[in-house]
């Protein structure tokens, strides 16, 4: 049994998270659990990164870290890069046997000029609320035509970060 613990009481982060486990783990269990980022509620740039950190700190805080196999920390949030501003999913993996720690970024979506004020004031989903007017709309699945979801997104960082967990020394 391969035990793994999430720092979100988010079921798409959950899902995303245990497609990919299973693909690459026989016995898969997860669990999850509430923890603050301690960053701002849409964080930027360095922010994300620090948000994954703390989330996993913030784990070991609360639960037996001997229980489990790995720890894993998804944050969303915008990046710039030069002039330009993108939302992406930056995933963070702990593996508790050895204390290796492995990351991966989702592909990344431009975020028009127009929006970045208010998504860095509120949030990229708020945007999402205004723009289609539905609380419960999956955004990045509206803006490609239901071509990719979130859950995608999270998915691909989350293979990212293990490729560096799967390979042990080499990688």
């Amino acid at each position: 049994m391969t035990n793994v613990i999430i720092g979100t009481e988010n079921p798409q982060k959950r899902d995303a998270i245990r497609d990919v486990f299973k693909i690459y783990f026989d016995n898969v269990n997860v669990q999850m659990v509430r923890v603050p980022s301690d960053v701002p509620k849409q964080p930027m740039n360095s922010e994300i990164i620090r948000g994954a950190e703390n989330r996993i700190k913030n784990m070991k805080h609360l639960v037996s870290v001997e229980k489990y196999d790995f720890m894993v920390s998804v944050e969303a949030g915008i990046m710039r890069i030069e002039k330009r501003y993108y939302n992406l999913q930056y995933v963070l993996i702990e593996n508790m046997k050895t204390g290796k720690k492995s990351t991966g970024i989702s592909q990344m979506m431009e975020i028009p000029k127009k929006h970045i004020e208010l998504a860095s004031k509120t949030s990229i989903n708020n945007v999402f609320r205004i723009i289609f007017g539905d609380d419960k709309i999956d955004g990045i699945s509206r803006l490609t035509r239901g071509e990719v979801e979130r859950g995608a997104l999270i998915q691909s960082g989350v293979v990212m970060a293990l490729a560096g967990q799967l390979n042990g020394s080499t990688w």
